[in-house]
């Protein structure tokens, strides 16, 4: 249950397999990722590796927080991502507000999904990773 409000512009939505929402006030809406790989195109020598490296350590950061992470098959060269989020959760104790939320701001015509969103203790301000 989300219990803050979006800035303003910003709408939940559902989202749509390849990085593409459905139009909103015949206006397209894409995903952030897609509008920067326009203005910053991934170089095409680059290893895939590095292009999958930011799912994976998603997808093992959300294990931690469930507490299902089998740190012993894990990729080695994603154990430093993995120890360094353990860290910041034992230390900073956040409280999860929402998990992959994904938002579109219609007036601008991107969307893009949240990873996290959480609270700091004795904060009133979200972080948003």
């Amino acid at each position: 249950m989300i219990s803050y409000q979006l800035p303003p512009g910003l709408t939940m939505s559902k989202f749509k397999d390849g990085g593409e929402w459905p139009w909103i006030d015949r206006k397209p809406i894409r995903s952030v990722s897609k509008i920067l790989n326009r203005i910053y195109p991934m170089p095409p020598d680059l290893d895939p590796w590095y292009l999958e490296r930011g799912k994976l350590v998603h997808s093992a950061t959300v294990m931690i927080d469930k507490s299902n992470l089998d740190w012993e098959n894990l990729d080695e060269r994603l154990k430093p991502f993995c120890l360094a989020y353990q860290e910041f959760i034992k230390v900073a104790n956040p409280t999860m507000e929402a998990t992959e939320l994904v938002v579109v701001h219609p007036s601008y015509s991107f969307g893009a999904r949240l990873d996290r969103v959480m609270r700091l203790p004795g904060q009133d301000r979200l972080l948003v990773c």
